[in-house]
């Protein structure tokens, strides 16, 4: 009976050495497990799961585990393929022109609305008789925009604050049709005055005139050439206007020489001499000077003018910011 064949002995076949696990199994199987995890991702699935199959192709020609590779080669193609179809829809989406026609955007025109005729135009209201600062007030809700006023009586006083005038004349007349930009001129006088005398004489010398809550009288007035105080003298051309003021308000009025100017027929205007001033006794000076209600105070005024000054006028004003004005001939009857 033969011998049975055994390792080393003469005429036995050997043994095939049993497959180890080796490195490129082990990357097939972890290639592969990272490809079909992140298949999800275009070109990466392709890039893993091709490496994955190439390294379990290799370790089984390497004799190196079966298990491993084999799993790295499935999970590898499995991912290589699924990567594949990602891939290409993800391009054909993204090649792929939107849906529908794309708009053309076309220049368009403002859209300008015609001028309402009717809106440039607004019908003028009787306003004679009515306060002027109301008067104002209406006529620019009525869309004018150009105003003017003037002192109805001609002495060319300034409106300083317009409730405290009424109106006399208006230009257009009521009820006309008017041009927004048409000029709108009010004539008016103070709220105390008579619009039937536009015209009035202008008060003189002795004449009692009421400037806002002062009663002013020019008592008189000189020519002078020659101005002394006993310790001085100065040689010049002067009016000195003497004046008396009287406070019919409610409450102390201040004074103050700088209120008092006299104006020629031609507009030319003369401030009070200062340095005339020091030629007057100080109880006659009107500087900064208190008047309490219902009582009067005297005071003398210089002015130097020329020789040739004519048809003089006394300019007054008194109220806040010289609200208040009056004119007073200083022309001797």
């Amino acid at each position: 009976m033969p011998a049975a064949n055994q390792l080393g002995a003469p005429g036995a076949s050997p043994i095939p050495p049993k497959p180890s696990a080796g490195g490129l199994a082990i990357g097939a199987l972890v290639r592969g497990i990272l490809a079909f995890v992140t298949v999800w991702a275009p070109i990466w699935g392709i890039l893993s799961g091709g490496g994955a199959a190439v390294l379990g192709f290799l370790a089984l020609r390497a004799r190196q585990s079966t298990g491993m590779s084999i799993t790295g080669i499935v999970l590898g193609g499995l991912a290589l393929l699924t990567s594949v179809v990602t891939t290409l829809t993800t391009m054909a989406t993204l090649m792929s022109p939107a849906s529908g026609p794309t708009p053309v955007a076309l220049p368009t025109e403002p859209i300008t609305e015609p001028a309402d005729p009717a809106a440039e135009t607004f019908t003028m209201p009787d306003l004679v008789g009515d306060n002027l600062q109301d008067a104002q007030n209406e006529l620019q809700a009525l869309g004018a925009t150009e105003l003017e006023q003037a002192d109805a009586t001609g002495q060319d006083r300034s409106q300083i604050v317009d409730s405290n005038w009424k109106v006399c004349s208006q230009d257009p007349a009521a009820g006309e049709t008017v041009p927004v930009d048409r000029t709108v001129v009010l004539s008016s006088v103070k709220n105390d005055e008579d619009c039937s005398g536009q015209d009035p004489e202008m008060p003189g010398i002795g004449d009692a005139v009421r400037v806002g809550d002062l009663e002013l009288t020019v008592k008189s007035v000189d020519r002078a050439t020659k101005l002394s105080n006993g310790f001085s003298s100065k040689k010049g051309n002067w009016l000195v206007v003497k004046v008396k003021l009287t406070n019919k308000g409610k409450e102390q009025v201040m004074v103050n020489s700088s209120d008092f100017n006299v104006k020629e027929s031609d507009g030319t205007t003369y401030s009070t001499d200062s340095d005339g001033m020091t030629y007057v006794d100080s109880d006659e000076w009107l500087f900064l000077k208190d008047i309490n209600p219902k009582t009067s105070a005297t005071g003398t005024i210089v002015f130097a003018v020329p020789k040739s000054v004519k048809d003089p006028t006394l300019e007054v004003t008194s109220g806040f910011l010289g609200s208040d004005s009056t004119e007073i001939s200083l022309s001797k009857p």
